[in-house]
């Protein structure tokens, strides 16, 4: 869990619980398929294209990668040759965000679910 989820009130630390499993699912799911194609983990996150291409270029990875599930092909189990580092600067959150989240926290966790 990240360093200081214990705190907060209940409601944010139902929150804090809800996005950490969701986002270590996805993150799980990009892997897998970035294994399948390397092409997109070699990109160090950014594809050098439109953001309209690059989001054809991952829909159709991850519409592949269906297929293969689909006909129970294995994910290639190919050595990763390059350490596992972020190497992007993380914008710090926006008014706009933070008052998003806190409306999220307000009507979804509020009350025991």
């Amino acid at each position: 869990m990240p360093d200081g989820w214990l705190l907060g009130t209940l409601a944010e630390r139902r929150y804090t619980s809800a996005q950490t499993k969701t986002r270590n699912i996805v993150e799980r799911c990009i892997g897998v398929v970035k294994s399948r194609f390397r092409c997109i983990d070699r990109s160090g996150g950014v594809l050098q294209y439109t953001p309209e291409k690059a989001c054809k270029i991952i829909t159709s990875a991850f519409i592949l990668h269906n297929i293969c599930q689909m006909y129970r092909l294995p994910v290639p189990n190919i050595p990763d040759d390059h350490p596992e580092e972020d190497g992007h600067d993380h914008p710090a959150p926006c008014e706009t965000g933070i008052q998003a989240r806190n409306d999220l926290i307000r009507r979804r966790f509020t009350q025991a679910n």
